[in-house]
């Protein structure tokens, strides 16, 4: 989230913020799920200074202010200890750290790059800890320095009450045009106020994107869709993404920003059950490009 540093974060979570990836008070279109960085010499961020941690069957990096603060989260602030597992579980946590009374989010960043093919998630969370400020998403994202403007990114979802207090908890599935990033999404799907398990299958292929949203068992198909417009297309350093975070927009005061900068707002935790990716790499043009996307940080 260039998009997201700015335009998600302003948009996410707020109290008459717009949230959900959405921009703050200059971003990009709302409902984005990218993340602003500072970039390294090699146009990702310094991964060689993240903490790892083992799950679903792969490696994952785990963010940290320490090596690499920015957006989404208004505050900046993302601690490694705000992302575990448990059992077969990865828990996200967002909350409050008391110490620097800043709003702490928390994401894992695959190890090895993705692109097209099939992606399955599964997730439980108890839609009543959402405020308005609040995000969970999984999605692909490109930090490097040679992204294009859309990042490469494809939401396989993103829920939030978008900016609205008293609004619904939605459910989104959207990508965005390399070219401008300029968002593509299907209609979204209202969460009921409880605790629930999801699960989602999406394919991204050139040309099309199909999203699918099942409750915990598959049994009840709850929302079904695909767009097939200005489908972004996967690069080399492009990774999948999963995170919990929160945000607002600036109000142009700068004491006021400075006060709301410490505001707490509700903490939420997320558990992901599992992840799975299988490449289409006979579909993907860097599988013989010599690059070796598919081990990137191997």
């Amino acid at each position: 989230m260039k998009r997201r540093y700015v335009a998600l974060a302003a948009a996410v979570c707020a109290a008459s913020m717009a949230f959900p990836g959405g921009p703050a008070s200059a971003g990009p279109a709302a409902g984005s799920a990218q993340t602003q960085v500072r970039p390294a010499e090699n146009g990702e961020p310094p991964y060689g200074k993240a903490s790892k941690l083992r799950w679903a069957g792969r490696d994952w990096y785990v963010r940290d202010s320490a090596w690499n603060d920015g957006g989404p989260m208004r505050t900046d602030e993302w601690s490694k200890d705000n992302a575990s597992v448990s059992g077969n579980d990865l828990v996200l946590k967002l909350n409050y750290n008391r110490g620097k009374r800043l709003m702490t989010g928390s994401e894992i960043v695959s190890a090895d790059a993705v692109g097209y093919g099939d992606y399955t998630l599964s997730f439980t969370s108890n839609t009543r800890e959402f405020d308005e400020h609040s995000v969970f998403g999984a999605f692909t994202y490109d930090w490097g320095s040679n992204a294009t403007k859309g990042n490469s990114e494809v939401d396989l979802i993103e829920t939030s009450r978008w900016h609205e207090k008293d609004n619904k908890m939605r459910a989104k599935f959207t990508y965005y045009r390399d070219s401008d990033s300029k968002s593509f999404e299907v209609s979204p799907y209202v969460m009921p106020e409880a605790t629930r398990t999801y699960h989602m299958d999406v394919k991204w292929e050139p040309g099309k994107v199909p999203w699918r949203l099942w409750n915990g068992n598959r049994t009840s198909l709850l929302r079904e869709g695909s767009r097939t417009e200005n489908v972004p297309a996967p690069t080399a350093t492009t990774r999948m993404h999963l995170n919990a975070w929160c945000s607002w927009p600036q109000t142009g005061n700068k004491d006021d920003d400075d006060r709301l900068l410490h505001r707490e707002t509700k903490p939420i935790t997320v558990k992901v059950h599992g992840f799975d990716y299988t490449p289409n790499r006979a579909a993907d043009p860097r599988e013989n490009s010599g690059s070796g996307w598919h081990r990137l940080s191997s």
